[in-house]
């Protein structure tokens, strides 16, 4: 028992041990970076408020940011992309590789405990006469073996920290390609139906140009128009025809490009949706710049900052000595029926050490590369801050930009229309040419479209907006919901 005792200190030693940790503590990059650099900003350019730094909050809720619209069908193909898109789903089951082999790397902080049994048996021939059917030996075995490297410099707690911050960013990673799948289905959503109110438009131009040439060609045969009136006819309603039939075929590859986001294929589903209506989203002018902090890939940035940090950590571990203990437990016995008897007891302790000294610059080039994976990990970062902001900025020019030009081009259109009247009026009363009613009808036509593509720009915008800052940017419309990132919670819970 005394020397029981002896052994305590030591133990004890080695559990201190077990709770230190070498290399750097971590920083959040927000805290350090920008302080005198390029990520300084004083204010957005496009907004009101005031530049902070980022530091990365995954926690807040991006919201069912498509409610904004008000449009039934596009909240059920938002709900429907994120079951069934099979490059969505590939990249969520990566998650699920990076969470499991983090617990993997956390087993490695507990001893492994092992039992096993064995029975050996040998038949030895004697042809003595006393011993004529010789002689038998049998050996009986069952124990258990536990092994168990203690981590008494943090080398293994390291490269578990590394690996749930790898783990944390894929989930990141995917929360982020989700909002842009999303977003991409959205845009393109409002652009079938920019093509179908387009359609309308056409099909409608057509019509009216095919009686125009009807008209133009009765009065070619009571002699009062020209040959070159009904050419220019023809041409007006075959141009308008050709237009519409472009039009046919960008919409019929929209659908098919829709039926493919949504992981399924175009025969499989109708994408019809009314043609396109009413009035983007109302934005506001300012944004508060912590809406970029929810933002996927500058968390996924962040938590790869985190993992170099901790693989430091690993590498500065490697140069400390590692410490491991097999020890076994068991009863041994020729015969089964004394297997438990405690004169068959057997134990055996084996510690080991290992001290690395000589590694011929293995483990300094180790730490080194360590070290530069983490500046490479913070340099990534920094972009990504910057990529975010700039894309807010370009977002908030187009929805400003976008609204301006669709009053813009509402003017025109009137404008145009007013004159095609006009002109139409007094070609049929003889006080104008053909040439001028055909380039009225032209002018109006080409004002009708460009109205129609810069409403559906304002949709658009609306949604790049979304895409930028990672979500609603409506204060009452920030329930979790199908659009919130839990990366945090689903890692405390399941690591």
């Amino acid at each position: 028992m005394k020397k029981f005792f002896d052994k305590i200190p030591a133990l004890l030693f080695v559990f201190a041990a077990c709770g230190c940790m070498v290399g750097p503590d971590y920083e959040n990059p927000g805290d350090s970076i920008g302080k005198g650099e390029i990520l300084d900003f004083p204010a957005f350019e496009n907004g009101g408020a005031a530049w902070k730094n980022a530091a990365p909050n995954d926690r807040s809720p991006r919201g069912d940011w498509w409610e904004l619209f008000g449009d039934a069908e596009l909240s059920g193909y938002m709900v429907e992309c994120g079951k069934s898109n099979p490059d969505l789903k590939s990249v969520y089951y990566r998650v699920e590789q990076a969470r499991e082999s983090a617990k993997m790397n956390e087993s490695r902080l507990y001893p492994n405990v092992a039992g096993g049994g064995d029975w050996f048996k040998t038949e030895v021939g004697d042809r003595s006469i006393l011993r004529p059917l010789g002689s038998g030996f049998e050996d009986w075995a069952v124990g258990a073996s536990l092994t168990w490297d203690a981590d008494l410099f943090g080398r293994i707690r390291s490269l578990l920290a590394a690996s749930r911050a790898d783990a944390q960013a894929l989930q990141n990673e995917y929360e982020n390609a989700l909002l842009s799948l999303r977003t991409k289905i959205a845009a393109l959503y409002f652009s079938i139906r920019e093509f179908k109110a387009e359609k309308l438009l056409l099909e409608d131009t057509i019509k009216a140009r095919s009686a125009e040439t009807r008209f133009v060609r009765d009065r070619l045969e009571m002699n009062t128009a020209s040959e070159g009136d009904l050419q220019r006819a023809l041409e007006q309603e075959f141009a308008a025809k050709a237009k519409l039939t472009d039009l046919l075929e960008r919409l019929a590859l929209s659908k098919n490009l829709m039926a493919n986001l949504l992981g399924t294929s175009p025969a499989k589903i109708k994408i019809d949706p009314a043609p396109l209506g009413g009035n983007a989203p109302e934005i506001p002018s300012a944004l508060p710049s912590e809406l970029l902090e929810r933002r996927a890939d500058i968390a996924a940035a962040e938590r790869a900052v985190c993992a170099a940090n901790y693989r430091i950590g690993a590498a500065y571990a490697a140069f400390f000595p590692t410490v491991s203990i097999t020890s076994s437990l068991g009863t041994e016995s020729t015969a089964f029926s004394k297997l438990l008897n405690s004169s068959s007891f057997a134990w055996g302790v084996s510690p080991q050490v290992y001290l690395p000294i000589f590694q011929a610059g293995r483990l300094s080039a180790q730490k080194r590369v360590a070290l530069a994976k983490h500046k490479e990990a913070l340099e990534k970062y920094k972009s990504v801050v910057l990529n975010a902001v700039r894309e807010t900025e370009d977002a908030l020019a187009k929805v400003s930009l976008s609204k301006r030009r669709s009053q813009e081009r509402e003017a025109a259109s009137e404008a145009a229309s007013k004159v095609e009247s006009i002109v139409k009026a007094q070609y049929e009363c003889g006080a104008a040419d053909y040439f001028q009613a055909s380039q009225a009808h032209r002018y109006a036509l080409m004002n009708r479209l460009a109205l129609i593509k810069s409403r559906g720009d304002e949709f658009r915008a609306a949604v790049e907006l979304v895409r930028s800052i990672g979500g609603t940017w409506r204060a009452g419309n920030s329930s979790p919901g199908n659009g919130s990132c839990k990366a945090a919670e689903i890692f405390e819970k399941g690591l």
